[in-house]
C-alpha cells in the first residue's frame, strides 16, 4: 500500500522533496519515477553553483588609486619576531631611523631619494595585486639581488606592515 504526499529523500542529490503527484511506497520505490526530477535539478544545481562562483568575484580596485594611499613618508617602528612560538612585534631601538618613501607611481625610494636595491615589481596591496608600472628594476653595485619581486602591504591610514618574499621578515611602519 502506497502513503500520498510522504517526503520521499532523492539519493543522488541528497535533496528532499515532496511529490504531490507521486506515491511514496514503504518498500523505498517511486511510483511516476523521479527520473524525470533528478535531470531537472541537476541543471538547478549547476545554474546556483554558477551564479555563486560569479557573485563571490572581488570588486576590481583602481591601483592608481590604492597606491596613491601609501605615497609618502613612512618611519619604520617594530618588526615581527617569533618567542616561544608567539608573535611578538619588538619595537625598533636602531640609533638611525629606518624610512621607507613611496613616490606617486608606487615605487619605493630610500631617504636619499635613491630606487631601493632590488626593489619589488608588483605588490599585494591589502589583498590587492598591483604591479609596479616604473618596474622598479634598480640594482646596486655588489649587491646579488635574491629575486623577491612581491611585497605584501597590509595599510590603514598612518600605518603599514611590510612583508617580504617570504613572510618571515615583517615589519610595521609609522607615516611621518
Amino acid at each position: 500500500m502506497c502513503a500520498e504526499l510522504q517526503p520521499c529523500y532523492c539519493y543522488k542529490i541528497g535533496l528532499v522533496i515532496i511529490l504531490h503527484s507521486n506515491y511514496w511506497c514503504p518498500n523505498g520505490s517511486l511510483i511516476k519515477s523521479v527520473k524525470m526530477i533528478y535531470p531537472l535539478m541537476k541543471k538547478l544545481s549547476l545554474f546556483i553553483l554558477i551564479i555563486i562562483i560569479f557573485s563571490c568575484k572581488k570588486d576590481s580596485i583602481d591601483p592608481e588609486a590604492a597606491i596613491q594611499k601609501i605615497v609618502g613618508k613612512w618611519r619604520h617602528e617594530s618588526y615581527l619576531e617569533i618567542v616561544n612560538g608567539k608573535k611578538v612585534w619588538k619595537k625598533d631601538n636602531s640609533a638611525s631611523r629606518i624610512y621607507l618613501i613611496f613616490k606617486t607611481d608606487g615605487s619605493p625610494i630610500s631617504i636619499l631619494g635613491t630606487p631601493l636595491c632590488c626593489g619589488p615589481t608588483f605588490y599585494n596591496l591589502n589583498g590587492n595585486f598591483i604591479t609596479l608600472k616604473s618596474g622598479n628594476s634598480f640594482s646596486c653595485p655588489n649587491v646579488k639581488c635574491s629575486g623577491c619581486l612581491i611585497w605584501t602591504i597590509i595599510q590603514s591610514e598612518n600605518e603599514l606592515i611590510l612583508s617580504y618574499c617570504d613572510r618571515n621578515s615583517v615589519s610595521k611602519y609609522i607615516r611621518e
